[in-house]
């Protein structure tokens, strides 16, 4: 599964990071495409987080399930 991450924050200054399949996730030139092999949606939140540190990130509230810990 891929993942993507918005390039332009919301006026809080947060990145949504959506599932690659999410029909809320931005279009391609306004997106990072995160693409790795996640166990789970949180894993790919913790991906994110390192490759992009310089990002306030958070996940989409329609099509991420970070509660698995």
């Amino acid at each position: 599964m891929s993942y993507v991450v918005d390039k332009i924050g919301d006026f809080s200054g947060y990145h949504e990071v959506h599932k690659g399949t999410c029909p809320n996730r931005p279009k391609v030139n306004d997106s990072y495409l995160i693409d790795g092999r996640f166990e789970n949606d949180l894993e790919a939140m913790e991906y994110t987080r390192k490759t992009h540190p310089s990002l306030q990130i958070r996940p989409c509230s329609s099509c991420m399930d970070t509660s698995s810990r």
